[in-house]
């Protein structure tokens, strides 16, 4: 989430060169290129400390969740109902689970994408 708040400052901070002289614009484009190359550095790192763990967790995860449904799905409610609930409330918590980084990192790729749109309408 830090990551994707980067980018979108970055994008501000591109929009807003338009209101500045062209000498306050041309400084403060290099400090915005230096601050692009510390979050790209950054989501590398990141990508490379994370990725295969975050991948095995939603992989697992998505398993489980599968074979719980279907065991809820299979379920007699009238016979256990404190079963049912707790089933029903472990699913939620692994569609939590794997939701979680998905929003996150989609949250990061729509940044980083509208960084080019930014570019393109910042008049500088």
């Amino acid at each position: 989430f830090h990551v994707a708040l980067l980018y979108k400052l970055i994008g501000m901070r591109l929009m807003a060169l338009q209101h500045l002289t062209e000498s306050h614009a041309l400084k403060e484009l290099i400090n915005i290129i230096k601050l692009h190359k510390q979050v790209k550095r950054l989501t590398l790192q990141c990508e490379s400390l994370v990725s295969l763990p975050i991948f095995v967790q939603l992989l697992l995860g998505a398993f489980i969740l599968c074979l719980s449904a279907y065991r809820l799905r299979i379920m007699n409610i009238n016979e256990y109902p404190d079963q049912f609930l707790s089933m029903v409330l472990f699913c939620t918590m692994l569609t939590t689970q794997v939701f979680l980084p998905c929003y996150f990192a989609s949250e990061i790729t729509i940044n980083s994408d509208l960084l080019t749109t930014c570019v393109y309408c910042s008049r500088w």
